[in-house]
């Protein structure tokens, strides 16, 4: 798949042109993967992929852009079997940040190759950067990994949300999305007394929740959601908020968080009606301000 060189003494540059390359193989690799999974629709796995693709692409020197270098010198070429074999059963995000994992610390630890081989000081400081970024890269993955595990272990006991079907008007929405807004500040709540970690994230949830109760104003609750909304409604949060670190806690909240973003998301792509559809954009874009806002949260405990 991507290059597995060995570095030489002789002719220090091309250290430096190995580990671009090395980059660009990367960058080669998460597209092919994403071309791939999107063929046989396993859509999710596919965006991580692009996302990867994307950023792997975005780092490579305006050089190697525009000769149109090759990622694969001749000779120079070995499989990964251990991440071939994983790629042909990704299925999950969490196996797509696995893969992710390997194949940085596989980069990593090429780049710690060629910086031993290298003996000028500037192509040593050049190589030490690659390999610097490299492992910040896997660091970043690893927490993904991570986050992706503990949302698939906590799948079989989420909280319900009706089919998106069920929405047939636009206060069928402001109701599901008080119903989700309510709980989530709840889980939000459970342990911000202590630490005031997530006031942002409360305050923003507090506000989109004001804004559905003026919009659902002088509207009856509809039968056909009531059994989704009692159970959203009755449920105080989650049973372990208190037994969990704070690390974990927020990747829970991170996964719960991403599933709302992913609802409204849904509502957003099948929406017939332009009432609905732009009530779930908006509910979309605050959704995703309270990820990243989250996501900044988790980063930050996980490194400190």
């Amino acid at each position: 798949m991507w290059p597995r060189l060995k570095p030489t003494l002789a002719g220090t540059d091309d250290l430096v042109l190995s580990a671009d390359l090395d980059r660009l193989a990367r960058a080669e690799l998460y597209d092919d993967l994403h071309r791939q999974h999107l063929v046989v629709g396993e859509a999710l796995v596919a965006g991580i992929f692009a996302s990867l693709a994307q950023d792997s692409f975005a780092m490579l020197p305006d050089t190697i852009r525009e000769a149109g270098r090759a990622a694969m010198p001749a000779g120079a070429l070995t499989t990964n079997a251990r991440i071939m074999r994983a790629a042909t059963t990704c299925r999950t995000a969490y196996d797509a940040w696995a893969i992710a994992v390997d194949v940085e610390c596989a980069a990593t630890d090429q780049l710690v190759g060629f910086l031993s081989g290298a003996d000028d000081v500037r192509v040593k400081r050049l190589l030490l950067g690659r390999v610097r970024e490299s492992a910040a890269r896997t660091a970043s993955y690893r927490m993904q990994r991570r986050a992706a595990f503990h949302a698939e272990k906590i799948s079989e006991a989420r909280i319900p949300f009706p089919d998106v079907r069920r929405i047939q008007i636009v206060s069928d929405l402001a109701f599901v999305a008080q119903a989700i807004e309510r709980w989530m500040l709840r889980l939000l709540l459970q342990r911000n007394d202590h630490s005031g970690a997530n006031d942002a994230v409360v305050e923003l949830t507090r506000a989109t929740i004001g804004r559905l109760e003026a919009f659902s104003g002088g509207h009856a609750r509809p039968r056909r959601l009531t059994k989704w909304l009692d159970r959203l409604e009755a449920s105080t949060g989650a049973d372990d908020a208190h037994d969990s670190s704070l690390r974990l806690w927020q990747l829970k909240l991170m996964a719960e968080a991403g599933r709302i973003f992913d609802y409204y998301d849904r509502i957003f792509a099948v929406a017939e009606l332009e009432e609905i559809l732009l009530e779930a954009q908006a509910l979309s874009k605050d959704a995703l301000t309270r990820l990243r806002l989250l996501g900044d949260l988790t980063s930050r405990a996980w490194t400190t």
